[in-house]
């Protein structure tokens, strides 16, 4: 019997929850050690193709800190074709060890020159 492909928008480790730094952020259900996941992002945020991104769900659950446990790096897409050659994803990966329960966070300043974007992060 084949498997059935159920789209989810986070790992099933990651919930969406009450955010003390602003609405709803992501939090990791189980402790991620730093460099568990070297060559794999903890989640893709972004997907980047001939210059244009689009944020994916997990993107928009991010918030910032101005000591955060994340950083965001380019990723491969999992297939290599030669049409292909211009896409990325952008995932986050941890900068420290991370505990179960914690809120995942970035600098918002320094990830969207990841991204190629100028933005300035100013909280009220």
């Amino acid at each position: 019997m084949s498997k059935i492909y159920q789209y989810r928008p986070l790992p099933e480790y990651l919930e969406l929850k009450n955010s003390e730094i602003d609405g709803l952020g992501i939090f990791t259900k189980k402790d991620i050690t730093f460099n568990e996941l070297e060559h794999n992002p903890i989640v893709n945020t972004h997907l980047v193709f001939h210059g244009r991104v689009e944020r994916l769900p997990a993107g928009g659950w991010i918030n910032h800190s101005d000591n955060p446990n994340c950083i965001i790096y380019k990723t491969q897409i999992p297939y290599s074709q030669e049409d292909c050659k211009d896409y990325y994803y952008v995932g986050i990966f941890a900068t420290r060890d991370i505990q179960a329960g914690e809120e995942l966070t970035i600098d918002y300043n320094k990830s969207f020159r990841v991204l190629g974007m100028d933005y300035v992060f100013n909280p009220k």
